[in-house]
């Protein structure tokens, strides 16, 4: 049956063909719901927006994460969910406080009050959660108890986590699933918007495929084979462990090369799981040009970017950069650029504009305190 991969830097397009799925696969029982995974809240918001103007409404569609997929796909119980995030770092401080272990036994006595111990248990409850998504090869043989002075810290702790419970931890829950199949559901499983997804994942993904349809419509900044792009300090460690010619410049964009690496490995997994790596369908913008934005658009769309010797660039405000001495003036800057932005477009209204942000936790209360107060209620600019 196979994964159907639909594939483009186009979001608009893609949404009008995640509708088309969403139709054609409507359930019979009006009171039944369909199941759309997403990558983040954001796209979660934009995406009923969005498909509620193309069909009139958006009503009885259930989005949800990935991670809240796959933990529903292999049927992890609730007493599983102790492995993962607060809870992981709750029971490790409680270890920490009474391990036997050198290394870490060392560390938190340095501080009575905790505070080093409970920073090492959510650094550690984040690694091993890595590690159960990224590496879960490590807990073949990380349960055994070993007596050997020298083995390595971090499994005889995991040892102990895995002691306190007799439930089987989510890489196990996963290998279990994968050897008794059974399908997620009647309905198709439809992920939208994903730019990366851990190799596990996709994993249940080819194996769920076997059983039951998969579509999977995902973003990537070029239609053109872009994995094997390298940054300048690859292509130094190339040079000196192959002693290979070292090209004059980077291929590709700058851009696309130095921040891409997590798009890169994502779609060396779409071609090994694509049928003669091939898209089934593909959903990429023209790109016109015309202002500076759209100019670096076309340029991180093309794999050989052409040379800048004679390239005039644009001036216009279409990109701007802005340098501020602190988050709130961050803040207190965008908003300004907001209401300028929607003085001079009449026709762009609030939902139509995204904030990206590094981290929206440490920003919340700077936008609460700019946005909610500002000189007068006309200039109050709504947001979610």
């Amino acid at each position: 049956m196979g994964i159907r991969l639909y594939v483009g830097d186009d979001l608009e397009r893609l949404a009008e063909r995640l509708a088309g799925l969403l139709r054609k696969h409507r359930p019979g029982d009006p009171f039944s719901g369909q199941r759309v995974v997403v990558p983040s809240l954001g796209m979660r918001h934009w995406l009923a927006r969005r498909l509620a103007d193309k069909s009139g409404i958006c009503a009885n569609i259930e989005f949800v994460f990935p991670a809240d997929f796959i933990r529903h796909c292999v049927s992890i119980s609730k007493s599983t969910a102790r492995y993962e995030g607060e809870s992981m770092t709750w029971r490790l401080l409680g270890l920490l406080g009474k391990t036997s272990l050198k290394e870490p036994a060392r560390y938190v006595a340095e501080d009575p009050t905790q505070v080093k111990a409970f920073g090492l248990a959510k650094r550690l409850a984040k690694l091993f959660d890595h590690y159960l998504l990224y590496r879960p090869e490590f807990f073949e043989s990380w349960p055994a108890k070993t007596d050997h002075p020298d083995a390595p810290w971090q499994q005889e702790l995991w040892r102990e986590i895995c002691d306190d419970t007799q439930e089987p931890h989510p890489a196990k829950a996963r290998a279990a699933f994968l050897e008794s199949l059974k399908p997620a559901g009647e309905e198709p499983v439809i992920l939208f918007g994903m730019g990366n997804l851990p190799p596990e994942y996709l994993k249940i993904l080819q194996a769920l495929a076997t059983v039951q349809e998969v579509h999977l419509l995902v973003t990537q900044p070029t239609e053109e084979i872009w994995d094997d792009l390298l940054s300048v300090r690859d292509q130094w460690r190339q040079h000196k462990s192959t002693g290979s010619l070292l090209p004059k410049s980077p291929n590709g964009h700058p851009l696309l090369v130095s921040l891409g690496r997590t798009g890169q490995e994502f779609h060396q997994q779409l071609l090994t799981i694509a049928e003669e790596g091939e898209w089934d369908e593909t959903f990429f913008r023209k790109k016109p040009g015309g202002t500076l934005l759209a100019e670096l658009q076309a340029d991180l769309c093309r794999v050989d970017l052409p040379p800048r010797e004679g390239r005039k660039a644009p001036v216009d405000d279409s990109l701007q950069v802005h340098s501020c001495h602190s988050p709130l003036r961050e803040v207190e800057v965008l908003h300004d650029q907001l209401l300028h932005l929607f003085q001079a477009r009449t026709d762009l209204a609030p939902h139509e504009v995204v904030v990206m942000t590094p981290d929206i936790e440490a920003y919340a209360p700077l936008i609460r305190a700019v946005f909610d107060n500002p000189e007068s209620q006309h200039l109050k600019i709504p947001y979610t």
